[in-house]
């Protein structure tokens, strides 16, 4: 009985060798962020660790053909996944990794083998990077489609009637004018509070006064109408591509906090008057011409909100607020999170198919901006006992006194070099 019979064979793309043992992976993948000055680390789990197999295996001389043996070795491991049949854990199809071999001047007739194989389905494959910001503009761009249309539909459906009522009922013409020009307003006020230096603005303010002074033509033709007025909305709040620009006159138009004074202002346009009476046809004309123009407009604000915002967040993954528009994780969320209700809102307003285009964006946008920040710093809420300059103060959360401005700015300090005892301080973590 030979030697060779005690050993435990194994079979790797029709090459026989023997086992002494084996080992393998399992757990996660994690990538550790350790910074100066923090006892704590920022943990990024990657996902679960590759499978791997690793063989400490042999072959042995048998009457002179260890040579041959090892040749046959090496071309069934370069001949990349075949069937590996183990020992102990039976037949299946592997795919061969780095491996080698050493052999020892003490030992000749024996060649040791160090070799690792990995599940063939578990190929490392880089994902498709997904550009979230080019999803965000492409379904916006749906969403501005389909509420141009409804838009069109439902103002032409009102405004047809124009030429037998004008006589007896001019005020549902005179009304829709109103509502235009309440719209124009609030845009060329947010036009006039951007820096005068910027090229665009002379252009936008040329074409708000060119809606203004075709209205009376424009009112007849929805269409067009919503279109121009897209054009000019989109202008003022992606100027700059500046998030802050982007965000203040969407809130012109739709309106939330102070913070948020331009958007506020245009969506919430005519929610301050009494309710039209709806008690004659040339009257429920009137009442559906007004809401029709206000949802037109409160779309087109924050759906261009969405896209300028995207737009100056396009970066992905960042970890400092050097590389986003938002100066922390919490800034970026109340953003998310404030332009999600306001489509939620939209959303309840529209028509089926603008309902599912509305949210699909709701979607995208917020996929988005959690691809874009989650990562970025976040705000926390520090005081001290005694009372201590910025510098001071600054170097004792960051390790940095050059992190004094942003410390006295965001927390409007009036007095940098004596930040009194128990004052509540926002700081980024």
């Amino acid at each position: 009985m030979s030697v060779l019979d005690d050993l435990r064979p194994a079979v790797f793309n029709n090459v026989p060798f023997f086992i002494e043992g084996q080992s393998g992976d399992f757990g996660h993948r994690v990538d550790v962020h350790e910074y100066p000055f923090r006892d704590d680390a920022w943990i990024d789990d990657l996902g679960q660790l590759l499978q791997r197999l690793t063989i400490r295996g042999f072959i042995l001389d048998n009457n002179g053909d260890l040579r041959t043996q090892h040749e046959n070795i090496i071309a069934a491991i370069n001949k990349g996944a075949g069937p590996l049949d183990h020992p102990r854990l039976g037949k299946f199809t592997a795919q061969p990794g780095r491996c080698r071999w050493s052999i020892s001047d003490s030992n000749p007739s024996k060649i040791d083998l160090f070799l690792v194989f990995l599940p063939p389905e578990a190929e490392a494959k880089p994902e498709p990077k997904v550009e979230t910001q080019e999803k965000v503009e492409d379904t916006a761009g749906m969403c501005l489609g389909g509420a141009a249309e409804d838009f069109a539909d439902e103002f032409a459906e009102e405004t047809s009637l124009f030429d037998d009522v004008l006589d007896t009922a001019g005020f549902v013409l005179d009304e829709a004018k109103a509502v235009v020009n309440g719209v124009l307003d609030v845009v060329r006020g947010i036009n006039g509070q951007i820096n005068a230096a910027l090229a665009p603005i002379a252009e936008i303010s040329q074409a708000i006064d060119n809606i203004g002074g075709e209205l009376a033509e424009l009112i007849l033709q929805p269409l067009t109408l919503f279109n121009e007025l897209q054009g000019v909305i989109a202008s003022v709040l992606s100027i700059g591509d500046d998030v802050e620009n982007a965000i203040n006159g969407y809130r012109s138009v739709d309106g939330v906090t102070s913070t948020l004074t331009h958007y506020k202002t245009l969506t919430a346009i005519g929610n301050d008057e009494s309710p039209i009476p709806e008690t004659t046809p040339s009257r429920i004309r009137q009442a559906n011409n007004k809401r029709a123009l206000q949802k037109a407009v409160a779309t087109i604000a924050t759906v261009e909100a969405v896209r300028a915002v995207a737009k100056a967040s396009k970066k992905l993954d960042v970890s400092s607020n050097a590389d986003s528009p938002f100066d922390s994780y919490d800034a970026a969320i109340e953003t998310r999170d404030e332009l999600m209700a306001q489509l939620e809102v939209l959303s309840d307003q529209a028509s089926p198919e603008m309902y599912d285009q509305l949210s699909q964006l709701r979607v995208d946008w917020a996929a988005h901006i959690d691809a874009h920040g989650m990562r970025l710093p976040r705000i926390e809420r520090k005081e001290y006992s005694q009372t201590l300059p910025a510098l001071v103060v600054a170097h004792m959360i960051y390790g940095d006194a050059a992190f004094a401005d942003d410390l006295i700015t965001r927390n409007n300090i009036s007095h940098p070099l004596f930040i009194k005892a128990g004052t509540g301080l926002e700081v980024l973590k």
